[in-house]
């Protein structure tokens, strides 16, 4: 006869596990896989070291120097997207009123197109069967008041410092 109520379900096939057998098998595990000293609270607790932590410091700072710069000149660049799509418009527009009037204009309400002015404003001035569009850079910065400019041959040309 079992002794006790875990002896007879052990005695019986069943896959009962005793709560004491289940620590000891639970360890075994936990130092096979090298975790006995956490297990154990025999955890070596060291942190960073100053020095390491600044070389980190340093090396982020690195990075930063090198890599604002060339993120603020991507955008920017970015940004004369706007101008150059605006002066193609213009062009466009240009020569279908001069297909039709024999002349070119200075308004864009003439063409009957409206320009995203967000970062650049418009003008177009004439001549005598030419025309110049020219974006100037708005805002506030190193390139604001910078221009390009576009003939009726699409020749681009300003002194912005992203041609």
């Amino acid at each position: 006869m079992p002794a006790s109520k875990n002896d007879a379900a052990r005695d019986s096939g069943s896959n009962f596990v005793s709560p004491r057998s289940f620590a000891g098998i639970l360890r075994s595990l936990a130092k096979r896989a090298g975790f006995h000293k956490i297990w154990e609270g025999k955890m070596d607790r060291r942190g960073f070291t100053l020095v390491e932590v600044l070389i980190v410091v340093i090396i982020i700072g690195i990075l930063a120097a090198i890599g604002i710069p060339q993120f603020t000149a991507t955008i920017e660049k970015a940004k004369g997207g706007e101008a150059r799509a605006g002066l193609g418009y213009v062009q466009t527009g240009e020569k279908i009123y001069f297909a039709e009037n024999s002349k070119y204009t200075t308004t864009l309400a003439d063409m009957d197109i409206t320009l995203t002015t967000k970062y650049w404003s418009f003008a177009i001035t004439t001549g005598a069967g030419t025309f110049t569009a020219a974006a100037t850079r708005t805002g506030e910065g190193t390139t604001a008041g910078q221009t390009l400019t576009m003939t009726e041959a699409g020749t681009i040309a300003g002194n912005w410092i992203y041609q």
